[in-house]
């Protein structure tokens, strides 16, 4: 009765007369012309023969087995295609490179080069040495390329899951598909669903740990979270943008998607799971089900909807408050201490492992994933399945460029002539003099204050404006 309704086939009564299954075919023919890779062999030969009582059984095994055997999988390139899939391992590659390099520039490089002395020269002369290779890779031009180029790269991630994210967006709504342009199965529907958020996760991780590392160093500005925060919004965004369960998807095929043999209905095609030949007959070579998504893929999604509350709350407490309560009286300090106590130097840190071993997975379960789809529908290439380039995936792909390109003629430049100067400003604080670096010859990088008060100023303790504080560049 269900089938009867849903596809119009007429009275109940007519299914003794074998033409009923005449309109199921030219149903069943025009949904796989639909389709990428058109209808079976065995479906063309068979439209060519009149229907009889005899060929019911014939039918029936095509449908059941040949007819689904291509199915169109329908990945949309401008998601998971191979400038996409560079883009990201470019982007987990710079964030990685600056990550380390910051935490070189800053404080690293003394406790290994007093781990390596410590045996041979002594705890004292070791931790002389140390403080000593510290200030020499802190005040070099690779440092102040580093303290330069971060902030950009932040820019360049949060615009790089931004364009993911729009394309995501658009794609459920756009093309008049029910999910994305290429998406012509359910199943196809949800593969290209699934790369979809597994890619925005795994994107948010690498900027999730430069932001991390910036707390850690002391660098907490308002700009570059703002930036964060963004992309957290985005990533929020994705999972409400389009149909988030199989009667809505169903329901944009209706709508979108109806075929006239079908009564405006989706076709059968559309229901196909995915089959292919083998030594054994058809085998299923469909995607799990979105019930048995692994509790890891939920885990990683979820975790950064945990540590951005606690970035946003540590610039708050350490970077805005002490602006606007300073931290006078054991009051005050008491209210401060217990305020902050969850976001000190050991959370940060085993924040900042945390989420450096997340980026990692991520990135071995996306290529794993990735190849493993590719096998199963690309005939054993597994890139023949993402399709070809297109220009959003070479914009996806260029946004690093100026990133890597900045970085570069920084550290290479002359000294004469970069615009790279960093003028040394010293500014009294309750913890004594603190040095700071200032780079006026352009606007790429603005610290103008550290911890500690301004002889000149009423900014309380602990607060800094913006931009990276380094120790004086050499010219």
């Amino acid at each position: 009765m269900e089938v009867r309704q849903k596809f119009q086939l007429g009275p109940l009564e007519d299914f003794q007369h074998v033409d009923i299954f005449q309109n199921y075919r030219a149903c069943a023919v025009e949904s796989c012309f639909t389709s990428e890779f058109g209808c079976s062999l065995e479906l063309d030969m068979f439209q060519e023969s009149s229907f009889t009582y005899e060929k019911t059984l014939e039918f029936g095994l095509i449908m059941s087995h040949n007819y689904c055997t291509r199915a169109d999988l329908g990945i949309d390139g401008d998601i998971v295609g191979p400038g996409l899939f560079i883009a990201y391992l470019i982007q987990f590659s710079l964030s990685t490179f600056f990550v380390i390099s910051l935490h070189l520039t800053m404080t690293w490089t003394k406790y290994l080069v007093w781990i390596c002395l410590w045996p041979f020269h002594g705890v004292v002369e070791a931790l002389t040495r140390a403080r000593k290779w510290q200030r020499v890779l802190s005040s070099n031009r690779f440092a102040g390329a580093v303290a330069s180029t971060i902030v950009d790269l932040q820019e360049a991630q949060s615009q790089y899951l931004a364009i993911i994210s729009i394309v995501g967006v658009v794609a459920y709504f756009g093309g008049g598909y029910p999910g994305f342009g290429n998406a012509h199965t359910f199943r196809a529907w949800y593969t290209n669903n699934l790369f979809l958020h597994d890619i925005v996760s795994s994107s948010m991780f690498p900027i999730l740990s430069v932001q991390i590392a910036l707390h850690r160093t002391e660098n907490r500005w308002w700009y570059t979270l703002l930036w964060v925060f963004f992309t957290w919004v985005m990533v929020l965004t994705i999972p409400f943008s389009g149909p988030r369960s199989r009667e809505e998807v169903e329901k944009y095929f209706k709508s979108n998607a109806g075929l006239a043999s079908c009564g405006q209905n989706a076709g059968p095609k559309t229901y196909c799971m995915n089959y292919a030949e083998s030594d054994e007959g058809y085998t299923y070579n469909g995607l799990e089900n979105e019930t048995q998504i692994s509790f890891s893929g939920r885990f990683t999604y979820w975790v950064i909807h945990g540590i951005m509350p606690f970035l946003l709350w540590d610039w708050f407490v350490k970077g805005v408050l002490p602006f606007f309560i300073p931290r006078k009286g054991i009051t005050r300090h008491i209210l401060y201490l217990v305020l902050s106590a969850g976001t000190g130097q050991p959370m940060l840190r085993f924040l900042e492992l945390f989420t450096m071993i997340l980026s990692i997975y991520n990135l071995v379960s996306f290529i794993i994933e990735r190849k493993n789809v590719g096998s199963i529908y690309g005939g054993g290439d597994s890139d023949s399945v993402y399709g070809g380039w297109s220009s959003r995936q070479f914009v996806a792909l260029f946004v690093w460029f100026p990133v890597v390109g900045k970085f570069v003629s920084i550290l290479v430049g002359k000294s004469e002539a970069s615009f790279l100067t960093w003028d040394i400003i010293n500014a009294k604080g309750l913890d004594g003099t603190v040095q700071v670096a200032e780079k006026r010859a352009n606007n790429y990088v603005n610290a103008t204050l550290a911890r500690g008060r301004d002889t000149t100023s009423s900014q309380a303790s602990g607060y800094r404006r913006g931009g990276i504080s380094l120790p004086p560049a050499s010219r």
